[in-house]
């Protein structure tokens, strides 16, 4: 498969490369974290001796010895190394190893090796791991391909209003746009058996879930209710018209399980007069738009603005900083990006506005708030006014504009 260069991860492990901090690489199966490596070690290898690279894809057969044995994996990377030149130490999938969290910790302990892992749950932050490497390592979320990512697989780019309907419908996953290429009803295949992989692997293995059923009927919940306020009371009284009885713990056990092995995220309501985060509803946005419509079996051409927004969603987490929704009075924001520096951005996002009570709607929503920071509605129309200044931007625009 042709390697797609990712310059927004690859800048930020240039950045770090040589700073004596474990480099954690997280994110869902299949986003691309181990191609991510590969580019980056191709990097390296123009300027280091392939010596002093070591790495180790921890789902590969011939590694499987140290699963069960860290320790056996410390001793041969003592063995291979010196303690005079620096060395890059690349752990794929690093959570298959038992106890991982003490090889790197002891690792780390070596001034001239520049550590780097890749995991596709996010255990490894959790529980003794933070404990451990508190102040030393620093993560790198990656995410499915972007839009602009995405049109690099393809040598006509011409028609990019076409090209993002496919990418609505058929998603980022780096393999899933190849099959895309060759026949579309190949994702859903694809898709299907990566969630498979994802629950067996990472969720199943980890949370030892029992009640297979309602946790798929949760999931699909969740996928289905993209852009809609989400509560445990609300899965509660839906699993209920399914003849489940669930606690409320157990519920939040799911929706946690759900949102460590990266198929969901959430986005907090944050009140813009109050300027504080709320301890209400919250909404959830799927890690990709294609895995979502194939394992809710949906045809192409529904629930567009829902997935335009989860669109948009995602790319402002790419963009960095964080991602709210909004509370304006009685009025909705669909989200506050706060970005890294601080700045407050507005958005408000609409499949089309061109019909005027849908226009004022969401215009009502930017006049409740009272400050002068930046609002931006974004719609697929190719208008793009400016309403008392506020604009409005074709999301495809936007996108390719990051």
């Amino acid at each position: 498969m042709k390697l797609i260069k990712r310059p927004f991860y690859l800048e930020k492990l240039r950045l770090l490369k040589g700073e004596h901090l474990i480099k954690v690489i997280a994110g869902v199966r299949r986003s691309g974290k181990s191609t991510l490596f590969k580019l980056f070690i191709n990097e390296l290898k123009e300027k280091v001796p392939p010596d002093q690279i070591l790495q180790y894809n921890f789902e590969d057969a011939q590694n499987s010895k140290y699963c069960e044995d860290w320790f056996l994996l410390h001793k041969e990377i003592l063995e291979q190394t010196s303690q005079d030149k620096p060395y890059y130490l690349f752990f794929d999938e690093i959570q298959q190893v038992k106890n991982f969290e003490k090889l790197i910790d002891s690792l780390q302990l070596r001034d001239n090796f520049d550590i780097y892992i890749t995991g596709s749950n996010s255990y490894m932050l959790s529980g003794e791991l933070s404990t451990l490497l508190t102040g030393r390592y620093i993560q790198i979320d990656v995410l499915p391909f972007s839009f602009t990512e995405y049109l690099n697989f393809f040598e006509d780019k011409s028609r990019t209003d076409i090209l993002f309907q496919k990418f609505l419908n058929y998603g980022g996953f780096p393999q899933a746009i190849t099959l895309q290429k060759i026949d579309p009803n190949l994702t859903a295949d694809y898709h299907t058996d990566l969630y498979k992989s994802i629950i067996q692997k990472d969720i199943k293995k980890r949370f030892k879930f029992t009640a297979k059923n309602s946790f798929e009927i949760i999931t699909k919940f969740l996928f289905d209710s993209i852009g809609s306020e989400i509560s445990a009371n609300n899965i509660k009284e839906h699993m209920s018209k399914e003849g489940i009885k669930l606690s409320t713990h157990t519920v939040l056990k799911y929706i946690s399980a759900l949102s460590q092995s990266f198929i969901f995220y959430s986005a907090q309501r944050y009140d813009t007069k109050g300027k504080r985060l709320l301890k209400t509803q919250s909404k959830f946005y799927a890690v990709d738009t294609g895995l979502r419509n194939s394992l809710l079996a949906r045809p192409s051409g529904q629930d567009l603005g829902h997935l335009l927004e989860n669109i948009v969603f995602l790319e402002l987490k790419r963009r960095g900083g964080q991602v709210y929704i909004g509370k304006a009075g009685n009025k909705q924001v669909d989200f506050i990006h706060k970005d890294k520096q601080g700045f407050i951005t507005y958005y408000q996002v609409s499949y089309s506005v061109r019909d005027l009570t849908t226009l004022e709607r969401e215009l009502s929503a930017f006049k409740a708030i009272k400050d002068a920071n930046p609002k931006i509605l974004l719609t697929m129309d190719a208008e793009e006014p400016v309403h008392n200044g506020i604009r409005q931007i074709n999301a495809i625009n936007w996108l390719l504009n990051a």
